[in-house]
């Protein structure tokens, strides 16, 4: 087989039709910017009668008449000639020329898209007047653009009577993808993070579909439902639950509890062998509310449930030994340097905090760290538009930090404090959820507790406090406060490595629970 190196096209070139076929060369003009052979020059497909029969061919040009140096015409045609009594094999040109130009030149269906309307202009002129980056501004009228289209592709198949509504409406995971590497060709400064990221699971650790392109777009799906243009959900229908048999033994460990909480070392002892008919469908205790089972159980009440909960939360978690104190100390310095580098803390007496951390000792450092928190965990939670204005807003920092831990400057005000607090969310219909109790200042808490509606325990710190109210929330399966929300869920996914499909999670929140774990787990692994 012949071998033929890279080549251009040289206007004056003689072409030899090796078929005798008749063939045009195109007029260097239409050749454009480029001077490289088109494979659509090269090949085309035509009809030839051979031996009466009609076959597809190749109209070919013999490049062997072409050489990459400049050698004389007197050589070019001795070498025509000697390869003109042998059987050249075209077909290594053939595939190299159809991978050539024409290939790369396809536009995409996003390339297509920015050359049509004003908004493609508009997006092209930013990236070039902003140092060829994308203003977050503009990134929204990029994303907007997609969506749009390919929403106006599903509403043209519906008549124009208005009558029929769309079955569905559906931008798959690969087309949202497609999308996504198209920007970051189109604009190479852009992740595609940024735009979409799809369902995971890395390193055992489930990560949800999310990003700029999924959020619209589910967006973009409930206004059309909401509009009447789009069918309603279709959910599945749920299996139905199964109770959990309870024997004649069990029956009589659960009534026993359901009545006494002495002696503890009974109470123990029935408590983790009643473990599976309290957390595993068992109609009549499973499906309470967390303040019912609190008042179910007298137990609970005392303050040595502290052991009962920890021993729920070893039965369910599964995972390796686990120490929230090592693993807040080992993350410690880097949320310290994520504070020091945060711009959004605009108040005096937090930006002092920020200042004074370097200079305290280890536990107020703990304190000042949670009490400033919520400026690096996002809200990333709203109530839905239907609720009052009050609770449609976005929290503040502080508001969010009030929810996620109760601060007492006196140990004579937590019994009245409580009480108040705890008749204002009834008013609402709302209960006090297990939240952490600091006595005392953010600097200095004297004392530290667990608060569950009226029940309150008692613990050796603030960490411990936090530790301890996590473990409730999971072992008793409640749900996190609307309002402190992404702040447990930060502590769920960073400090007890516990993920769940259902996790509502930010795609900041997901990065900031990366940043964590890998650097909890690269200490602890050593």
């Amino acid at each position: 087989m012949a071998e033929f190196s890279f080549f251009q096209l040289i206007p004056e070139a003689a072409l030899m039709d090796p078929l005798s076929i008749k063939s045009e060369i195109k007029d260097e003009r239409d050749l454009g910017e480029s001077d490289k052979i088109d494979s659509v020059d090269v090949a085309s497909t035509f009809d030839v009668n051979e031996c009466g029969r009609k076959a597809k061919q190749s109209r070919t040009i013999d490049v062997t008449i072409f050489s990459p140096d400049t050698t004389s015409s007197s050589s070019r045609m001795t070498s025509n000639n000697e390869n003109s009594n042998k059987s050249v094999d075209y077909t290594d040109c053939y595939m190299r020329l159809q991978n050539g130009k024409n290939s790369n030149n396809e536009q995409s269906e996003l390339e297509v898209l920015l050359t049509k309307g004003g908004d493609g202009k508009i997006i092209k002129r930013s990236y070039k007047t902003n140092g060829g980056f994308l203003p977050d501004t503009v990134r929204t009228i990029l994303v907007h653009l997609i969506v749009k289209h390919e929403m106006d592709k599903a509403l043209s198949t519906l008549s124009d009577d208005g009558e029929e509504k769309l079955e569905e409406f559906t931008i798959t995971s690969n087309q949202m993808q497609n999308y996504a590497n198209d920007i970051v060709k189109i604009f190479p400064s852009e992740k595609t993070d940024t735009y979409f990221g799809g369902f995971k699971t890395l390193n055992g650790v489930r990560i949800l579909a999310h990003g700029k392109l999924w959020d619209h777009y589910n967006y973009m799906k409930s206004v059309l439902r909401d509009q009447g243009v789009l069918e309603g959900r279709k959910f599945k229908k749920k299996k139905p639950e199964r109770t959990a048999v309870v024997d004649g033994e069990t029956r009589k460990k659960l009534d026993w509890l359901l009545n006494n909480s002495l002696p503890w070392s009974d109470v123990l002892k029935n408590w983790k062998e009643t473990f599976e008919a309290r957390t595993e469908g068992h109609s009549e205790l499973a499906m309470k509310q967390l303040f019912e089972y609190y008042q179910t159980f007298p137990c609970l009440r005392e303050q040595q449930a502290v052991d009962l909960i920890q021993s729920d939360f070893d039965q369910l978690y599964k995972k390796k030994p686990f120490n929230f104190t090592e693993s807040w100390n080992i993350l410690k310095p880097h949320l310290i340097s994520k504070l020091q580098a945060c711009k959004t803390i605009k108040t005096l007496d937090d930006k002092a905090y920020v200042h004074l951390l370097p200079s305290l000792t280890s536990e107020q450092q703990d304190g000042v760290i949670l009490f400033l928190l919520p400026y690096l965990v996002p809200c990333g939670r709203r109530k839905r538009r239907n609720d009052d204005q009050e609770e449609t807003r976005k929290m503040t920092s502080s508001e969010r930090r009030d929810t996620f831990i109760i601060y007492i400057s006196s140990a004579a005000d937590v019994d009245s404090t409580l009480k108040k607090k705890s008749e204002d969310l009834k008013r609402t219909g709302r209960t006090l959820h297990p939240t952490p109790v600091g006595v005392g200042s953010v600097m200095g808490v004297k004392a530290a507790y667990v608060v569950v509606n009226d029940i309150k325990y008692e613990v050796s710190s603030l960490l411990n406090a936090i530790d301890l109210s996590y473990k409730i929330y999971y072992a008793a399966h409640c749900d996190f406060p609307e309002s402190c929300h992404s702040l447990w869920l930060f502590m769920q996914k960073a400090m007890f490595d516990i993920h769940y499909p259902t996790d509502r999670a930010t795609p900041s929140l997901h990065a900031l629970v990366g940043e964590a774990r890998r650097v909890i787990d690269s200490k602890s692994s050593t």
